[in-house]
């Protein structure tokens, strides 16, 4: 997305000239395990133009905000790729994330994309996500690997 370009896509709040011609996107999730993701956002700001905070924000709910969950990660000049590691997730859950950033006082938002966090049932798994972890009624835990 191209801020103030004539094809305006999901962005909240509408948008003004505060932040003409600064590139954002979201991306896809690239890890999805039991209970974290890996997704990645791009962010470019003309002439180097500082963005006081950008990350991540998800939730279960369509349209996630930085009221919910998010990364955050600081000021930028843009021009990069950036990822975010999003954490203590409900497994076999879908969730909404997005991208967003601040500039001139104004959160800005990038197309919000979904995944579903892996099932304890699922056999076929990234080998990052690692052993599955059950605990049965007596609260004895029992670490398995899913082949």
């Amino acid at each position: 997305m191209i801020a103030c370009s004539e094809e305006k896509a999901e962005i909240s709040p509408p948008l003004g000239d505060h932040s003409c011609g600064i590139f954002f996107n979201t991306l896809d999730a690239e890890i999805v395990c039991y209970n974290w993701a890996l997704v990645w956002g791009l962010i470019d700001g003309p002439d180097h133009e500082l963005i006081v905070d950008y990350g991540h924000c998800w939730d279960t709910l369509p349209a996630p905000d930085t009221a919910d969950s998010h990364t955050s990660y600081g000021s930028t000049y843009g021009g990069d790729h950036f990822s975010s590691y999003l954490t203590n997730l409900k497994s076999a859950t879908k969730y909404y994330f997005r991208m967003y950033f601040i500039n001139r006082g104004v959160v800005m938002y990038g197309e919000t994309l979904d995944f579903t966090t892996l099932s304890p049932d699922d056999t076929l798994r990234p080998p990052e996500c690692g052993p599955v972890e059950a605990v049965d009624y007596s609260g004895t835990i029992y670490i398995s690997l899913i082949p």
